[in-house]
């Protein structure tokens, strides 16, 4: 007799909003978020799956987590083979973007480190994760160039980089994303040329639109891009 938990659909595990200091019980349940006015970290000590047998969304956005991303945390989203969607924008997380990403996080579609402080390069790691269709690092602090691996990352749907300090060549490797439909390159600067032009916002991406404005890129952008078809 199987156990009715292979039939149970994925569970999306939502956190949102937090203003306080958060508790998880080793046993899988969330304790409580009580009203401390301190703000989170994500330093627990994390257990593999932590009870949770099944779950597909991690959305801890828009909290107060600071610091950087400990990569207990890390082994331990990667600890769910059904875990699809992580979810970390809009908080106040600082220090790189963990290249172990790559290893123990193969099987998501969605990731969403958009709106923190995080400083260093894209990991090149994060083209092993073949199954990404959505990857989402604007508004943060990166810099360096954008590593040709991602161009490994068939199933990228929607790629936003904007808000950065990305510069170098646009890899001609991207032109091997096809199902690429959203490429948003644009604002990459260290810093605004003039007055005129620091209070500009960020272009708006809608579907099939690739914005590759106000960047410090080198080069033209590469024909393998061009030739999307989706884009």
């Amino acid at each position: 007799m199987g156990s009715s938990l292979a039939r149970t659909p994925a569970i999306p595990i939502i956190v949102h909003g937090l203003v306080s200091h958060a508790t998880l019980n080793p046993t899988g349940g969330v304790d409580g978020f009580e009203g401390n006015s301190q703000a989170l970290s994500l330093k627990f000590p994390f257990r593999r799956n932590m009870g949770f047998r099944e779950f597909g969304i991690l959305d801890l956005e828009g909290n107060l987590f600071t610091g950087k991303l400990p990569s207990g945390f890390v082994g331990f989203v990667g600890s769910f083979f059904k875990l699809r969607g992580l979810y970390l924008a809009n908080n106040k997380l600082n220090g790189t973007v963990p290249a172990v990403l790559g290893s123990k996080c193969q099987y998501f579609q969605h990731l969403d480190l958009s709106g923190n402080s995080l400083l260093g390069g894209i990991p090149y790691t994060l083209g092993n994760c073949r199954r990404l269709r959505m990857l989402l690092l604007f508004s943060n602090k990166l810099n360096g160039e954008i590593p040709r691996e991602l161009g490994q990352l068939g199933s990228l749907e929607v790629l936003d980089i904007s808000r950065n300090f990305i510069n170098g060549m646009i890899p001609s490797e991207l032109g091997h994303c096809a199902e690429l439909s959203v490429l948003v390159l644009s604002s990459l600067f260290e810093m605004w040329p003039n007055d005129k032009n620091k209070n500009r916002k960020v272009s708006v991406s809608l579907p099939t639109v690739a914005n590759h404005e106000y960047n410090h890129f080198q080069g033209s952008i590469p024909t393998e891009i061009t030739a999307l078809p989706k884009l």
